[in-house]
């Protein structure tokens, strides 16, 4: 699915969240189309995103910063918030845990659990960086899932249509082989 659009679609979908002049900067680097689970990564980026929209301040700026490559797929969410003392941060993807200065402030406990939850499924590791009063990064990493697919093997005499179909295939996260024969084929296969 294209991460791009994804992280588009959520930050228009959740404007009617944000606070007065709060304001939402994405950076992407990579390719947009990834190999994950959509709805679990989607879920995730709500997750963060309202967090961090939650605990910043009116005038906040929050950035979103995804990269992708062939083999991982990272997502920072970073907003300039209240951030999170040292004492509360080991509790955090507790389920139903919230931080010390953050009661006032609406909330179940559940949104950091979750998204846990949800990248230690997809095999991914999440990170917390935040301090007190300056704000708070939250990164989750995960691989791109490529141990679901096949090896392509493209067979084609012709170099051009070969060349092509592989750099397509490539750009698409594709493993791939090439042979200008049936004989090669084989012997690849």
């Amino acid at each position: 699915f294209n991460l791009q659009e994804c992280i588009y679609d959520i930050v228009e979908e959740m404007k009617g969240l944000q606070k007065k002049e709060q304001q939402v900067i994405i950076n992407f680097n990579g390719h947009p189309v990834i190999n994950s689970d959509k709805k679990m990564l989607r879920n995730v980026i709500i997750n963060l995103l309202s967090n961090a929209v939650k605990f910043s301040k009116e005038d906040g700026i929050i950035t979103i910063t995804a990269k992708t490559n062939s083999d991982n797929i990272s997502i920072a969410v970073k907003d300039a918030g209240i951030g999170i003392g040292k004492e509360d941060q080991v509790h955090l993807f507790s389920s139903f845990f919230r931080a010390a200065n953050a009661f006032n402030i609406q909330g179940t406990g559940l949104g950091l659990h979750i998204v846990k939850r949800y990248i230690d499924m997809l095999c991914g590791t999440v990170e917390l960086d935040s301090e007190l009063n300056k704000g708070t990064t939250v990164t989750i990493s995960i691989p791109q899932i490529w141990f679901r697919m096949k090896t392509i093997l493209v067979v084609e005499d012709s170099n051009d249509i070969r060349e092509n179909t592989v750099e397509i295939l490539d750009l698409g996260g594709y493993k791939t082989l090439a042979a200008e024969n049936g004989k090669r084929g084989v012997e690849l296969a």
